[in-house]
């Protein structure tokens, strides 16, 4: 996620900023002898979603997560979801509407939910896009629930 001096400055660069055609062309004009495809692709990914070192450090020094994102679970597990309500110490977020009120998410927790919105939004942007497809924002998305 760190880039030198050097690299930013290959990003900075007007000759391939106003000059690519997709994200391949971008992180090949980028790629160096020394900087493999892979590293710059990331490097530009983690730019692009504003993904920061020392929101990495901030969040594993505050143990990653108090919560955890519900996106699905099947009606014969449903069981085992009460049982980590009751005894796990973790929130279970199934709608976003519930964190307004939550007051057991910290602020660092509210940090890493809002961050991970943009990330879905800007993919969901891209989906959106290419295929001429919508997905429900993270706001109105259903719990998916299999029989």
């Amino acid at each position: 996620m760190g880039i030198d001096d050097d690299f930013a400055n290959r990003i900075a660069s007007r000759d391939i900023m106003y000059n690519f055609t997709s994200y391949s062309d971008l992180v090949q004009r980028l790629k160096t002898k020394n900087v493999a495809y892979t590293a710059v692709s990331r490097a530009v990914l983690a730019f692009i979603l504003n993904i920061k070192k020392q929101d990495f450090s901030l969040y594993i020094k505050n143990g990653i997560a108090s919560y955890i994102r519900l996106l699905g679970f099947s009606k014969s597990s449903s069981h085992l979801l009460k049982i980590i309500k009751q005894k796990g110490e973790l929130t279970i977020i199934g709608q976003l509407s519930e964190i307004t009120n939550n007051t057991s998410l910290s602020d660092i927790d509210m940090n890493m939910i809002n961050h991970s919105i943009y990330c879905d939004e800007f993919y969901n942007m891209l989906i959106r896009t290419k295929y001429k497809v919508t997905f429900p924002n993270e706001y109105t998305r259903k719990i998916t629930i299999i029989d």
